[in-house]
């Protein structure tokens, strides 16, 4: 590109953060009208790598159902398929489904674009529409030129849609691309699953759906303040891995002042959970965060995490943090809410986990019996 990128981020509605869209302006100084709300950033080069494009028939991963078998990724702002690389890819994806028409097999490529969360909400969704309309032209255009339209119209159809920035990994390079998805009814794979996501940084399984198990909760307190200490495990259903994480805080409330202790047992069953804004993974939760709860006769809890590793989600979550609530029982009365910090642990398993306790219980035991010098 030969004009630099700027990107406009100013002020909103009664001082709320808003940025517009990242615009190409050519020679300008990157200052905004004297007066005005708002500024404009330059992109700086660094902010604009992308990954490489990759193509393979016989791809593992999986998207909505069907098999991913490509991605092209894209600089900041930008739809155009490069001199080199992009096309190298295309090329490949052109010949091999070029050969699967000749074996008089159907073919049907989905297209989907996708942008990074910067900018507006509109903006994103044309241009990862136009990604995968540029991806569905030049790949559609060579295969029905030379498989002929007769045998384009029988067996080969495609099509360009935009997920805009309703897909976020948390790494932009990763969001500026076009998945290259085989829909044909010959090869689709009915696995039962929602979208995963791949990119050619994470090589993880993200999920939309996660299952959490408490490990137990004590909480104490003077009059209307006191203190939360609370354990839980996050386990990916797709991978079947999980992470411990153990929160501390303090907290604001009321309850009887016969009822000045609550406590819970580890849960038996793990809780299904959908997340709220799209796909994430479970070693993403550390950071700060805060506990709600409420009890009588039945109780319900909602844990928050505003953790770092959720910026990039600010757009489609709650200022506060993203929010998953659990009802149950619970012989406290009362009510509170708080703020701590959620602090992953060095154990993933239920095995781990006991291994971990019980060496730190050791380590107790010494430092009570030799002082601090041990």
């Amino acid at each position: 590109m030969g004009t630099d990128i700027y990107e406009m981020v100013g002020r909103g509605y009664q001082g709320s953060p808003a940025m517009a869209h990242l615009v190409e302006i050519g020679a300008h100084d990157g200052h905004a009208p004297a007066g005005s709300s708002y500024k404009l950033r330059k992109i700086q080069p660094n902010q604009r790598t992308q990954y490489l494009s990759w193509f393979d028939p016989a791809s593992p991963y999986v998207y909505d159902g069907n098999p991913l078998v490509g991605q092209i990724f894209f600089p900041t702002a930008d739809a155009a398929l490069d001199g080199v690389s992009d096309r190298v890819v295309l090329n490949a994806v052109i010949k091999w489904f070029q050969f699967e028409l000749g074996q008089l097999n159907k073919v049907e490529l989905e297209f989907v674009g996708h942008a990074d969360p910067r900018g507006a909400a509109s903006y994103n969704d044309k241009l990862a529409l136009k990604r995968a309309q540029v991806v569905d032209s030049y790949v559609s255009a060579r295969i029905k030129r030379d498989v002929g339209p007769i045998g384009a119209f029988f067996r080969y159809s495609s099509k360009a849609t935009s997920e805009g920035e309703n897909a976020p990994t948390g790494d932009n390079a990763a969001d500026r691309r076009v998945d290259i998805v085989l829909r044909s009814t010959k090869a689709r794979s009915n696995v039962g699953m929602p979208p995963l996501l791949f990119t050619a940084k994470y090589t993880g399984q993200l999920t939309s759906q996660l299952l959490f198990r408490g490990w137990g909760q004590f909480g104490a307190g003077l009059k209307v303040v006191g203190v939360d200490y609370l354990e839980i495990e996050i386990k990916n259903p797709n991978t079947g891995k999980s992470a411990f994480y153990v929160y501390t805080g303090a907290n604001a409330g009321w309850s009887p002042k016969f009822l000045p202790v609550s406590f819970s047992t580890p849960a038996t069953d793990y809780t299904p959970k959908e997340v709220p804004f799209g796909l994430v993974d479970i070693d993403k939760f550390e950071g700060p965060g805060s506990i709600s709860s409420a009890a009588a006769y039945g109780g319900a809890q909602c844990l928050i995490f505003s953790g770092p590793d959720l910026a990039y989600s600010k757009k489609v979550l709650k200022k506060s943090g993203v929010e998953f609530c659990f009802t149950g029982t619970s012989w406290q009365l009362g009510a509170s809410v708080g703020a701590g910090y959620w602090a992953k642990q060095p154990y993933d398993t239920e095995t781990g986990r006991a291994l971990y306790l019980q060496q730190q219980a050791e380590r107790r035991d010494k430092l009570a019996e030799h002082g601090p010098k041990y």
